[in-house]
């Protein structure tokens, strides 16, 4: 770890590790540096934009980057277009099998292939508050909260590819299911 030889990691580290608690990096600390190699200090404020013409063009030129951005505009698979929605009649009226348990529920049936998000509809139908929630297929995200009595929530909620998403009735006799619409 000498002047001239450009330290790695590892020097560095050990470097800082032999240093006591509290102890400041000096050049003296350092193996075959003297004190007339002492270099001018430089601030954030000393330093000037460099020009864009000055920069070496390290990928391409300017025409080549141009030709690379027409070419990829012409390419259509290229480009992401904006997710459609569609908007659903919602009367599926479904309810959970089972309650305080997160289950499947298969919108094949309801949305085509190609959704990749459902927008959901829970009803809570007494007079009494529970946790309902929807969620995608297969996280252990426990998105659910409190439904109060005879109030409808409208989640947003990824579809898989088999478009089945995830589920939850606190009391599933009281909570309806239903899907409003889907983003493809």
């Amino acid at each position: 770890m000498g002047f001239g030889i450009p330290l790695t990691g590892v020097d560095i580290l050990k470097l800082l590790e032999g240093m006591a608690a509290g102890t400041r990096l000096s050049h003296t600390k350092l193996d075959d540096i003297l004190t007339g190699d002492h270099h001018a200090r430089t601030t954030i404020a000393d330093l000037s934009p460099i020009a864009l013409a000055n920069l070496v063009a390290a990928v391409c030129s300017k025409t080549e980057a141009d030709g690379k951005i027409t070419t990829h505009a012409g390419i259509a698979d290229a480009h992401h277009a904006k997710p459609t929605f569609t908007e659903l009649a919602g009367g599926e009226g479904y309810h959970a099998s089972a309650s305080t348990t997160w289950e499947d529920w298969d919108l094949s049936a309801i949305i085509p292939a190609g959704a990749v998000t459902a927008l959901i509809s829970m009803q809570q139908e007494n007079t009494s508050i529970y946790d309902v929630g929807a969620r995608r297929n297969g996280t252990a995200l426990d998105r659910k909260m409190a439904a109060k009595a005879y109030v409808t929530q409208n989640w947003l909620t990824e579809v898989d590819a088999n478009r089945v998403i995830e589920i939850y009735a606190e009391y599933c006799n009281n909570t309806k299911f239903n899907v409003l619409g889907y983003w493809s």
